[in-house]
Parts: structure tokens; C-alpha cells; sequence
């Protein structure tokens, strides 16, 4: 896209009432919410495959966080 191409843009988008600082503070503010609750489940997911290697009991509350449907820790009926 070129740069007239993104001015028109930008002056269609205060045309329809879309203020362009405030909508890329929101995505920026979402995506940041997004990539940090990726990346803890991430490390609980890690977590849980190191104490499972070691032959420890995974911890209650990493498998709380990650919600297994078949938890390790709980016994099936």
C-alpha cells in the first residue's frame, strides 16, 4: 500500500467515526492480553511435562490453570 493509499484510508476511517490512535492502542492492549495468556499456559504446559519426566505428581494448581479434561492427579471412577 502506498502512502496516498494509506492517507485515504486513514481519512476514510475518521469518516466513519474510527479514531486510528485509539484503535491500534486497543489491538495493541488485546494482543499483549493474548500473548501473555499464551505464554503461561505455555509454561504450565512445560511444567507439567518436566514433573511428569522427572516422575514427580504434577502440581494441583498447573493442572488447574490448564484445565485437563483427564487430570493426572484425580483418579477416574
Amino acid at each position: 500500500m502506498g502512502h496516498a493509499a494509506a492517507r485515504r484510508l486513514l481519512g476514510q476511517l475518521r469518516w466513519c467515526g474510527i479514531d486510528h490512535r485509539e484503535l491500534t492502542t486497543r489491538l495493541e492492549a488485546e494482543a499483549l492480553k493474548d500473548l501473555d495468556e499464551s505464554w503461561h499456559r505455555l509454561l504450565d504446559t512445560l511444567t507439567l511435562a518436566l514433573e511428569t519426566a522427572a516422575g514427580a505428581r504434577p502440581d494441583a494448581r498447573t493442572l488447574d490453570r490448564l484445565d485437563f479434561p483427564d487430570r493426572p492427579d484425580q483418579e477416574t471412577p
